[in-house]
C-alpha cells in the first residue's frame, strides 16, 4: 500500500499539484467521505476548483493527495480494516 502525500493544502501547493491526481480533505463529513475529495482539474479549471475547496472549509487544512480515486478507495478501506 503507497502511502499518500499528506499537507496543509494551500492555494500556492493547490495550484502546483499535477491535473488528474485525486484530492481528499483530511476534514470529514462521516467516517467514509471528507468534506471535500475531487479529480485535481487543468489549469484552466484550478480557480473554480480552488472556490469550492474554500466553499467547504478544506483550505489551510490537512488533505492527502492520491496518484488517482482508484488510489483513494483502496487506501480508505485498508485504513477502516478493523
Amino acid at each position: 500500500m503507497n502511502n499518500p502525500m499528506t499537507i496543509k493544502l494551500t492555494k500556492k501547493i493547490f495550484m502546483a499539484f499535477p491535473e488528474g491526481a485525486y484530492l481528499v480533505s483530511n476534514v470529514m463529513k462521516s467516517l467514509t467521505q471528507a468534506v471535500f475529495e475531487e479529480v485535481i482539474s487543468s489549469p484552466v479549471g484550478r480557480e473554480m476548483q480552488w472556490a469550492r475547496i474554500v466553499s467547504a472549509k478544506a483550505n489551510h487544512r490537512a488533505c492527502r493527495v492520491f496518484k488517482t480515486k482508484d488510489e483513494w478507495d483502496a487506501w480508505r478501506s485498508w485504513a477502516l480494516t478493523p
